[in-house]
């Protein structure tokens, strides 16, 4: 419910604390996709995704042990990192450093 889950937008309400954002409260499309998977291992698999993982997600990336990421739409371009939050440079560096395709 909104009225206990206060979905704030920090950049619209100048408000910078965490806990009256959605971030706190929503599991990540990517970490979603892989907990609810239709098969015991995806080991060695490829995911399709929308945007560049952020951190968080590319951890359960990495730990689910798939081995490419392919980016679609607008975001398959190479990827600006200093264009973009620090949790997706920090994601896209941790799959570099594991080896994962992206």
């Amino acid at each position: 419910s909104d009225s206990i889950f206060p979905w704030n937008d920090p950049e619209e309400d100048g408000s910078s604390e965490w806990l009256h954002t959605k971030e706190p409260y929503i599991c990540h499309a990517i970490s979603n996709s892989i907990l609810n998977k239709c098969t015991n291992d995806v080991a060695g698999a490829r995911i399709y995704v929308m945007e560049y993982p952020d951190c968080e997600s590319a951890k359960v990336v990495i730990q689910s042990r798939i081995e490419e990421v392919v980016v679609l739409g607008d975001a398959r371009q190479e990827v600006e990192l200093e264009k973009e939050t620090d949790e997706v440079q920090a994601g896209y560096k941790l799959l570099k450093m594991a080896g994962v395709k992206v």
